[in-house]
């Protein structure tokens, strides 16, 4: 129910074709340089960056522990592949983080913003 004053806001449910990407990096300009990157291409509609995470994880057998930073970005599905090559081949690290899960509802105005930003000059997407 909306607050008083407020519309109320329509859910898309079971969308299947909009995603959340996580990625982490290690400091913020280098997180701004991709995110702009995914942007410029219309691979992404949005990024969020998240300054100072903890992130503790396994690497070649040692535990690590590290300052990071969090980018959650706004997508379709039918961009994973080209976002995960663009990563790659962008990102500092070795084995760059690059999940993503499906987002399952959300206000039907923010995803079909979604789908306008990231159909905008989709023939560019194809170079990297």
């Amino acid at each position: 129910f909306p607050l008083q004053g407020q519309l109320p806001i329509h859910l898309r449910t079971m969308t299947s074709s909009h995603l959340i990407g996580y990625i982490t990096h290690n400091n913020v300009s280098a997180a701004r340089t991709l995110a702009k990157s995914l942007l410029a291409k219309n691979l992404i509609a949005c990024c969020n960056i998240i300054p100072k995470i903890e992130s503790l994880y396994m690497w070649k057998g040692e535990m690590q522990q590290d300052e990071e930073i969090l980018m959650l970005i706004k997508t379709r599905q039918e961009h994973k592949q080209h976002i995960i090559d663009v990563v790659q081949l962008e990102h500092g690290y070795e084995t760059p983080e690059i999940i993503f899960t499906e987002i399952v509802a959300g206000s039907e105005a923010y995803l079909g913003w979604v789908d306008e930003v990231t159909r905008r000059k989709g023939e560019e997407k194809k170079g990297l």
